[in-house]
């Protein structure tokens, strides 16, 4: 029972372990995508900086939101974009006193 017990931690910890370890990697984002293409040059238009990196993208069947990063300190912007990528909403979401 013990043994078992030993086992079942042991597994435990390792699934702990390689949860935290991809937590860390960056999102895998294919720059090719069309939704993030869009929000890419929305972004750079909207800001005047090209200095884009895309943090995030979470989809939905009616629009996706692709997150970017801007500058050196990788302010944070929202993209709202249709999955054919016509881009409806382009925000800002992080401290209006950070920028």
């Amino acid at each position: 029972m013990i043994m078992l017990w030993r086992a079942w931690g042991a597994a435990l910890c390792g699934a702990l372990v390689a949860v935290s370890a991809s937590a860390d990697e960056p999102p895998r984002i294919d720059p090719q995508d069309v939704t993030v293409k869009a929000c890419l040059a929305a972004v750079a238009q909207q800001t005047g900086n090209s200095q884009l990196v895309v943090l995030g993208k979470d989809y939905s069947e009616a629009n996706s939101a692709v997150l970017i990063g801007v500058g050196p300190d990788q302010a944070p912007w929202r993209c709202l974009v249709s999955n054919d990528g016509v881009v409806v909403e382009v925000t800002f979401t992080g401290d209006e006193g950070a920028l």
